[in-house]
C-alpha cells in the first residue's frame, strides 16, 4: 500500500506515534477502570431524561450511563477481574434492585488519563483522537468531540493539499491549530471539581470556561490565520465573538437569489470569502502572476462601480 499521507488514528497505545518516537506530557495515569456493558428494563429511570448517573454508597462508587436502546455500561473504579455472577452482584448493587432480568453483554478495561503527544505531525504522518490525546470522561464530552474536531481539522486540509487547491504548508497548521486545543480542554477538565484533586496546584488560577465556550468558542492561531491578534482568548462563547479570524464563522442571515440562508449554509466543498459588503472587485485563491496589474484592475473596476453602482450578489 502507497499513500502520500497517513493518519494514525490507532488509539491511545498507538504504535505509530511509538515507532515515531513522539513522547507525551500532561497529567498522566490516573486510574484503571473496568466496565461492564449489559442489557436491562430500567427505561423508567430515563423518564426524567436522565441518561448518567453518578453512584455514590458507603464503600462503593460507580458510574452508569445507557445507550438509550436498552443497552446500559455500569464502570466501577477499580482493575479486579469479575465472573458474570460477580457482575451481575455489581448491577444490582448499583441499581439497587436485585427482581431485574440483567444480560451481560460484555466487559471492558480501560486507563483513565490525561496525556497529549509533543507534535501533532511527523513528516507526512499525523496523529489524531486518542492517538494524540487521551482526556478522562467530561461533562463536555472532550476526549470523543476533541478527536472529531481533529479529524475535521485534518481532513479538509488533506483534501485541498491532494486536489492542488492549496501548498502543503497548509498542513503545518494541524498541529499549530489542534494542540493547543488539547491542552486547552485538558487543563480545563483538571481545573473542575471532578478531577482538581489529580492536579495538585497546576490547577491554581485556571479560569474555568463553559461548555459552549470550549466546544464553540475555540479560537485557532496559525500561519493560515491572519489577524488573530495575541490579546484575543483562547476560547469565549460563541455569540460573545463576531467573526474574528480563527474563529468559528458567525450566523447571519443571507440572500441568495430568492433563497434565504445562513451564512454556514455557505460552507461546503469549496473556499467562502466572507466580506463587509456585496461588493467584490477582484477575489482568488492564489497569488496572480502579476500582482501589480490585478490589483490595478480591481481598483479600476472598484471605481467605475462608484460611478455607475451595481450591487454585486451571491
Amino acid at each position: 500500500m502507497r499513500a502520500a499521507y497517513l493518519v494514525a488514528a490507532d488509539g491511545h497505545r498507538s504504535p505509530i506515534r511509538e515507532a515515531l518516537g513522539i513522547g507525551r506530557s500532561g497529567r498522566g495515569h490516573i486510574q484503571t477502570v473496568r466496565s461492564v456493558l449489559f442489557r436491562a428494563p430500567l427505561e423508567e429511570y430515563r423518564r426524567t431524561g436522565v441518561t448518567q448517573f453518578a453512584i455514590e454508597q458507603p464503600g462503593f462508587k460507580a458510574f452508569l450511563t445507557t445507550y438509550g436502546d436498552g443497552r446500559w455500561i455500569l464502570m466501577f473504579w477499580d482493575d479486579e477481574e469479575r465472573d458474570a455472577g460477580a457482575l451481575r452482584a455489581m448491577i444490582s448493587r448499583a441499581i439497587g434492585r436485585s427482581d431485574l432480568d440483567v444480560e451481560i453483554v460484555t466487559t471492558g478495561r480501560w486507563e483513565m488519563s490525561g496525556r497529549i503527544a509533543d507534535r501533532f505531525a511527523s513528516g507526512r504522518v499525523f496523529l489524531a483522537g486518542d492517538a494524540a490525546h487521551t482526556l478522562p470522561p467530561s461533562r463536555g464530552g472532550y476526549g470523543a468531540n476533541t478527536g472529531i474536531e481533529d479529524a475535521h481539522n485534518l481532513a479538509w486540509k488533506l483534501s485541498a493539499v491532494l486536489s492542488g487547491a492549496s501548498t502543503k504548508e497548509l498542513l503545518d497548521t494541524y498541529d499549530a491549530e489542534r494542540r493547543p486545543i488539547a491542552w486547552l480542554r485538558h487543563d480545563q477538565i483538571f481545573a473542575r471539581a471532578d478531577y482538581k484533586a489529580y492536579a495538585g496546584g497546576a490547577a491554581a488560577g485556571v479560569p474555568i470556561l463553559d461548555d459552549d465556550a470550549m466546544e464553540l468558542g475555540q479560537l485557532y492561531r496559525s500561519t493560515a490565520v491572519l489577524g488573530a491578534g495575541d490579546g484575543l482568548p483562547p476560547a469565549m462563547r460563541s455569540e460573545r465573538w463576531a467573526g474574528q479570524p480563527g474563529t468559528r464563522a458567525p450566523h447571519a442571515w443571507v440572500a441568495k437569489g430568492d433563497e434565504r440562508l445562513s451564512t454556514l449554509d455557505l460552507f461546503q466543498r469549496t473556499w467562502v470569502l466572507l466580506a463587509e459588503d456585496a461588493y467584490v472587485a477582484w477575489r482568488s485563491i492564489d497569488l496572480p502572476a502579476d500582482p501589480r496589474g490585478a490589483l490595478a484592475d480591481a481598483l479600476a473596476q472598484v471605481s467605475s462601480a462608484a460611478r455607475r453602482p451595481e450591487r454585486v450578489a451571491l
